[in-house]
């Protein structure tokens, strides 16, 4: 029964994470309809469980990199994501009420955060997969803040708050992702 419901929970969490990433407006009106924050956020737990053991599958591929190397990676994966996902909780919820005269909608906030954690961790575990390093991957966090920014209908933010809004969402999820991995991943390879 438990795996039956795990297959069912992530499965209409991956479904909408494709949806984000395909078709983000769409995308974003399915998760406001049909998501539950309980199930979105167990989905980027997962995430980002997923994403640090990704980490692993170098192993078959690259034939350098020492298994305490890679136990510390997936440290900082883990590390990294789970402050990401705080950092970006204690901004966004400073920031909306600012953008939208106190008016925030909880739920789907939650929702905002969940899912966007997870298409960062989606960054991760493809660079994992992929053997080659390939250059939408290190444009993946900028296609991330447009799928954000088509977010801004779904969080009723007005749009003169547009500025304010990716500004936001820059310094909460993509600087402290991109940059606590690049520092956390040049002490761990010298």
């Amino acid at each position: 029964m438990f795996f039956y419901y795990l297959c069912i929970e992530m499965w209409m969490f991956i479904k909408n994470i494709i949806q984000l990433i395909i078709s983000p407006d769409n995308g974003w009106d399915d998760v406001a309809r049909g998501s539950n924050p309980v199930r979105a956020r167990r989905g980027m737990s997962w995430m980002i469980a997923v994403a640090a053991l990704s980490i692993f599958i170098q192993l078959f591929y690259s034939g350098h990199p020492a298994v305490m190397v890679l136990c510390q990676q997936m440290i900082v994966v883990f590390v990294t994501l789970c402050a990401s996902y705080f950092f970006s909780d204690f901004i966004l919820a400073m920031w909306l009420p600012r953008m939208n005269d106190g008016v925030v909608d909880e739920r789907m906030s939650k929702l905002f955060i969940y899912y966007t954690i997870s298409l960062l961790s989606l960054q991760i575990v493809l660079a994992s997969i992929l053997p080659l390093t390939f250059a939408i991957l290190e444009l993946w966090p900028i296609y991330v803040v447009v799928i954000m920014w088509r977010a801004m209908k779904v969080l009723d933010l007005p749009d003169k708050a547009t500025g304010k809004f990716l500004l936001a969402v820059i310094v909460a999820f993509i600087l402290p992702s991109q940059l606590l991995l690049r520092a956390f991943n040049s002490v761990i390879l010298q």
